[in-house]
């Protein structure tokens, strides 16, 4: 039976005394049920911790001969009480071990660190004395034949010592994070213990499992100890001969570990040797040196039968080369200089990357990155294929010059045929053969998972050298052509973070060009995003560029907001090459008048914007620009003034809404005053300013972009104070039926208003919780007074949005008790909302529904909405929103399907400002008003470079029965708010995100074959 943990975390129905019992099959049931009642409180967890170590003494204290007698016994008394079989001695230390340590780790922030040292020390007691029945039943093996059920015994033995240690060693590590630094540095403390342990464990156990929890475990200790030794708490005091003789035996300690680590690095088994390598991986990266002899044995090991060895020791050699990359390493061969071991260790990992296990080979290259200060030309060979080594056959002077003529090469600097004696031969020309061209082979490899670990490491190799950025361009560009999706996109994004330190050639920049037909959007949005960012050498480059750009539209319209952004970019960065072809890109002439182009074509648009922003930079191309074309600007001034910039022209062209942009916070706060200075006005006057100020907010939030959050939340206040008003005061409205949809319209929007924007003050929050509640109850009147549904549920909701609203409120200043403001005080001024205050007054703790309505009314009428404050920050408010960019709406298009099977629509939106994305979902919406909600996977979500923001490209499988003929199915996206539990069926629980997109889908009936 499971065992669940209690609301307070006490341990639920799990009881320490279980542990006592005499039946080993009920310890054993206890033990297996306790991971389930964690974690226990602090009296329960001291008594379960106890109990379990003196079981663990018991078990591990009595001798084999006792615990045979002890299991012969309970297991004839079970037989004859008719039940199963006692569980072994073994498998119940296995549980005891197993669980002692999750009963103390798990609250992990608080760990009673007495507990754990204590049974770090009674583990290590315990596994003492298992090895020391196992060196006595290694002499007794040796002394007589193995039996079958000794094998067993031993192999059980093995297991308990090993997960023993590891118990151990998790203990020590929660011990070492929570204790204050150098409690745990006397030479009797429980990691030294814990080394000694598997030092002992190391020389005398055989089995695998023993020897790799014990290498574990003497890796980490040994990596904590010597920090400790660096870092002890000042507050000891000791003698100096005492930290001398303290250090002294750290220091010895230390040395054991390294060479046991040593030792066990060319053990026969490979888990062992991969346990060894791993340690010594961690004491390196802690700050243990190890002896020059480690990087020659784990050099060697790069030529392991077994893969997972490779890859240890590729880890372990960068760890050396990043602490120690200076050393010289001695030369294998008489007569060459040392190498720099940075460059060695580079040298030998390139070699893996011809490795026969792609894992090696994705670990080789990730390596290859993060070994620092390597050589130029150790970078530079990485990237050539020819290799001119002395390890190849000398050729004969007549068989070079027949393949010098034959294949037309040159010698580099050198004569037609020239013969170059060996002294001759310098190293600059000279390619290892480990690291010659390892970047190409990494970048050509059959296995994605390389090219894309290649791509990775030249990145990062790239940004900190300007010379490897210009030899690998080519490489990158050839990347374009790959034939994996996700190695384009890689390698594009890799030449974004290069793009600063190259400057594209002719020949470069149409293999850039080409990836533009590529017919996944994201790379096309990549190369748009790249282009923005190159710097061209020629005026020929960039006329290719726009060209190109040109073309990308008519292939696909829809990356037309995305080539906008690339024209703006390309503009800024490229004025002086956009001067020159000014006269091209527009089609004017001096003389002659040409056709005035239409303000609806999407290329005219996207050059006007790359010479717009090139004008900003470049004054002279102003005189350049037709009259049509200084109109055109004003216009785009208006429409697009997020990427149309600010241009010194004529008075009369510039834009009449230039002012109006600049003064619209400032508007903003005007229409919101007027709201202000309703108190003790008439209703009709309410009423008509509330419809006038709506009208005003709405058009301010398709002026300006910056502040159409702001606005759209004011004016969605004011739309529930228009609606909220209007009802209050409609004569007999309890008993019209068109009340019932107001009423559900208006709680629907005051939803989206608490829920939809982001960046709001206190205030501004305040206001919108305080419209909802009102929303709420007048939802709660109109259903206890015109409607025969139940109340308890919108009676329970409403009295759960009061009581969190008062508490919330008290924490900051109310405007009527504050006549003094300042700006510094002004973002934390709530409104008094008297409408609450009443409300939690009268109703006290009522909870019946028609007693509450009752309440709620005549407070209704009375209390009006409260006027929004004045907004501090408007710009810093978010609203939560999407864009579908695919499928567009096109009613021409039909999609059909045969009736009952799936048809696959592409969905491609951009979300902005989504707290929370694993709350949208799609909404598919057929003609006979089904509805269905689809949760689209979170790895289909990109986050994009806003925070909050994502591209959401994944597919929608549509589906209906046998239609007569072609209908609309609508999609959008909204977000799916609800709470767990039941729903009731009008309650709104999604925002809408976006405007729903049209697909035409005609399912028709299955053919009957012949």
């Amino acid at each position: 039976q499971q065992h669940t943990p209690s609301s307070s975390g006490g341990g639920g129905d799990w009881l320490p005394s279980a542990l006592t019992d005499p039946n080993t099959n009920t310890v054993f049931a206890s033990l297996l049920s306790l991971p389930h009642a964690l974690p226990l409180n602090a009296d329960c967890e001291q008594e379960a911790v106890e109990g379990l170590l003196s079981l663990l003494h018991s078990l591990s204290t009595c001798t084999s001969s006792e615990a045979d007698t002890v299991e012969d016994a309970a297991e004839s008394v079970q037989l004859q009480q008719g039940a199963e079989a006692a569980v072994s001695k073994q498998d119940l230390l296995t549980q005891v071990v197993a669980v002692l340590p999750l009963i103390i780790t798990a609250r992990p922030d608080n760990v009673n660190v007495q507990l754990a040292n204590n049974a770090v020390e009674a583990l290590c007691k315990c596994g003492t004395q298992w090895l020391q029945k196992e060196r006595q039943k290694q002499l007794q093996l040796t002394q007589q034949p193995a039996l079958p059920t000794v094998e067993h015994s031993a192999c059980a033995t093995s297991r308990v010592l090993g997960q023993t240690v590891r118990a151990a060693y998790t203990l020590a590590q929660h011990c070492h994070a929570t204790a204050p630094t150098g409690q745990h540095s006397g030479n009797n403390s429980p990691p030294h213990q814990l080394l000694r342990l598997a030092l002992a464990c190391l020389s005398v156990h055989q089995h695998h499992l023993v020897k790799v929890s014990c290498l574990e475990a003497a890796g980490g200790v040994c990596s904590r100890v010597a920090g400790q030794q660096e870092n002890v708490n000042p507050t000891l005091r000791l003698s100096s001969g005492k930290k001398e003789q303290r250090n002294k035996t750290t220091n010895s300690t230390i040395a054991e570990v390294v060479m046991a680590l040593l030792m066990h690095s060319t053990h026969h088994d490979n888990r062992v040797r991969t346990a060894a390598f791993k340690a010594m991986v961690v004491c390196e990266r802690s700050g243990v040196r190890l002896p020059p002899e480690a990087y020659t044995e784990v050099v060697e090991a790069l030529d392991d039968d077994y893969q997972c060895v490779r890859e240890a020791a590729i880890d372990l050699i960068t760890s050396i080369a990043i602490n120690d990359g200076e050393r010289k390493v001695p030369p294998t061969v008489d007569g060459e200089e040392p190498e720099r071991l940075a460059d060695h260790a580079f040298f030998r990992i390139c070699g893996c990357m011809n490795d026969s296990s792609v894992r090696v080979r994705v670990r080789a290259a990730a390596s290859l990155s993060s070994i620092p200060a390597v050589s130029h030309q150790v970078l530079l060979q990485t990237l050539d294929k020819k290799l001119f080594s002395n390890m190849r056959r000398k050729l004969s002077y007549h068989e070079r010059q027949a393949a010098l003529v034959s294949s037309g090469q040159w010698s580099k600097g050198r004569e037609w045929g020239e013969d170059v004696v060996q002294e001759q031969l310098s190293p600059e020309t000279t390619s290892l053969t480990h690291s010659a061209g390892a970047f190409v082979h990494g970048l050509e490899d059959e296995c994605l998972e390389v090219r894309n670990a290649s791509l990775d490491a030249l990145a990062l190799l790239a940004e900190g050298s300007q010379l490897f950025a210009n030899q690998c361009l080519d490489f990158l560009v050839d990347m374009f052509n790959d034939e994996i999706e996700d190695v384009r996109l890689k390698a594009v994004q890799v030449l974004q973070r290069i793009v600063r330190h190259i400057k594209l050639q002719e020949d470069q920049l149409d293999e850039i060009l080409h990836a533009l037909k590529d017919s996944w959007n994201c790379i096309r949005e990549s190369v748009h995003t790249l282009i923005g960012s190159c710097t061209f050498t020629t005026t020929a480059c960039l006329q290719a560029t726009v060209a190109a750009l040109m073309d990308n539209i008519s292939r696909y319209p829809q990356d037309v907001s995305s080539i906008q952004l690339c024209m703006v970019s390309l503009g800024r960065r490229q004025a002086g090459l956009v001067a020159g072809l000014v006269p091209l890109l527009l089609l004017t002439h001096p003389y002659f008048d040409a056709v005035q182009p239409s303000l609806h074509q999407a290329p005219y648009i996207c050059k006007l914007l790359l010479v717009l922003n090139a004008a900003a930079k470049m004054p002279t191309i102003l005189p350049l620009l037709e009259e049509h074309t200084l109109h055109h600007y004003a216009y785009l001034r208006d429409t697009l003034p997020n990427l149309v910039p600010q241009l010194k022209v004529s008075q009369s062209i510039n834009s009449p809404v230039s002012d109006v942009l600049s003064n619209t916070e400032g508007f903003l706060q005007q229409s919101l005053s007027k709201l202000r200075r309703l108190e003790g006005a008439s209703t009709q006057l309410r009423l008509t300013l509330y419809s006038s100020v709506y009208s005003d907010l709405q058009k301010l939030s398709a002026l300006d972009p910056t502040m159409s959050a702001a606005a759209e939340f004011a004016a969605l206040y004011t739309r529930c104070s228009l609606l909220l008003t209007r009802l209050l005061n409609c004569p007999g409205w309890l008993q019209q039926e068109s009340s019932g949809g107001n009423v559900q319209q208006l709680v629907t929007l005051t939803f989206r208003l608490v829920h939809a924007f982001t960046g709001l003050g206190p205030g501004d929050k305040a206001c919108a919780r305080g419209i909802r509640l009102r929303a709420l109850a007048l939802q709660l009147v109109y259903v206890v007074n015109g409607s025969t549904g139940s109340a308890l549920g919108l009676c329970e909701t409403f009295l759960n949005h009061a009581k969190p609203l008062k508490e919330s409120g008290s924490n900051f200043t109310v405007s009527s008790n504050n006549k003094k403001k300042d700006a510094s005080n002004e973002s934390n001024i709530i409104p008094e909302d008297e409408f609450l205050t009443s409300v939690l007054n009268q109703l006290n703790n009522e909870k019946r529904p028609g007693t509450v309505a009752r309440t709620l009314q005549p407070l209704l009428s009375a209390h009006p909405p409260t006027p929004l404050p004045p907004i501090v920050n408007p710009r810093a408010i978010h609203q939560a929103t999407a864009t579908i960019k695919e499928p567009v709406n096109d009613s021409d298009v039909i999609h059909k399907l045969i009736a009952g099977l799936l048809l696959a629509v592409p969905l491609d939106a951009q979300l902005s400002h989504i707290p929370d994305p694993s709350a949208v979902r799609i909404r598919i919406s057929y003609p006979d008003q089904s509805v269905q909600h689809v949760v689209p996977r979170l790895n289909h979500l990109q986050a994009m470079d806003d925070p909050h923001c994502y591209r959401l490209q994944t597919t929608v499988l549509l589906t209906a029965g046998v239609w007569s003929e072609a209908c609309q199915v609508q999609l959008s996206l909204v977000l799916d708010l609800s709470p767990p539990g039941p729903k009731r069926k009008h309650d709104p629980h999604t925002i809408d995100l976006s405007e729903p997109t049209t697909v035409m889908l005609w399912p028709k009936p299955m053919k009957k074959g012949i």
